[in-house]
């Protein structure tokens, strides 16, 4: 919005615009911490099934020699 219109703007239409980029900056940070978040979780996960599978190829010699690490 240009400086003129924002001039012909009434006090409540310049609040309300501000509360609305307010909430919107809110809304964008917690997308952005449940997108960290999420991607914390799925390496742990992905973490966790790894070291399954590499506990279960050591205790079976069949497997161990099968797998290359």
């Amino acid at each position: 919005m240009g400086l003129l219109a924002a001039l012909f703007l009434s006090k409540q239409e310049r609040n309300a615009r501000a509360r609305r980029r307010a909430l919107e900056a809110e809304l964008d940070a917690r997308l952005q911490r449940r997108k960290a978040s999420r991607a914390i979780l799925n390496e742990r996960a992905r973490l966790g099934a790894a070291t399954k599978v590499h506990e279960q190829v050591a205790r079976d010699p069949l497997l161990l020699e099968q797998v290359i690490f």
